[in-house]
């Protein structure tokens, strides 16, 4: 979780949707103590903020600048992150859902793919990964962030077929372990690099 990557990725910045974790979760007591030790004070994003950072340029396109929308519910306010680097694009979507999908769409706030890689929408449940915004972002590998045999049942069996008759990579951290998406030059091919030995997703693409 959150207290495990302050502790161990040594973060610089404090970037958040303005959201507030919940006073009895130990996990966030943790990890907000880990931002106070580092004097790391919480930088609220939302659409049309942008960073440049050497040659790769970062976008965030959700939450809107009018805030959080709590009715659409806690996981469509999450952060949707896009990172360019040359011809390579990644695009983090955190927990989005349908309704969050549909206005990045339907706003044309997020602008069309191909992309190169797309972080897989909650998990690959149901409620994500539409048809109208794969085929908006046309995705050349996915990656979904999955337990191990988890409990939910994820990916949903509809959501990976979507991904498969799309023509994209799936990788699953499941099956797959750790991935590793590696870019060398803005004028190369990115790779993809997995943990697991059997894992089935490891792909050189353009």
């Amino acid at each position: 979780g959150l207290a495990y990557i302050a502790e161990h990725f040594h973060p610089t910045r404090f970037l958040t949707n303005g959201a507030h974790g919940e006073e009895g979760d130990a996990q966030w007591q943790t990890f907000m103590a880990r931002m106070q030790t580092a004097q790391l004070q919480p930088e609220v994003l939302h659409r049309g903020m942008q960073m440049l950072q050497g040659d790769v340029q970062v976008t965030w396109h959700h939450p809107p600048a009018t805030g959080l929308d709590e009715t659409l519910g806690k996981n469509n306010g999450s952060v949707v992150t896009d990172i360019r680097y040359g011809a390579f694009r990644a695009l983090i979507v955190g927990d989005v859902e349908h309704e969050a999908e549909a206005v990045l769409v339907r706003d044309a706030v997020l602008e069309s793919g191909p992309i190169s890689v797309l972080q897989v929408p909650h998990h690959a449940s149901r409620t994500s990964s539409t048809p109208a915004f794969l085929q908006h972002v046309q995705p050349q590998v996915a990656i979904a962030q999955l337990g191990f045999e988890n409990r939910y049942g994820f990916p949903h069996p509809e959501v990976a077929r979507r991904y498969d008759e799309l023509g994209t990579v799936l990788c699953r951290t499941d099956r797959d372990g750790a991935v590793t998406v590696t870019v060398n030059s803005p004028t190369t091919q990115f790779s993809i690099q997995t943990e697991s030995e059997a894992g089935t997703c490891s792909a050189r693409v353009r």
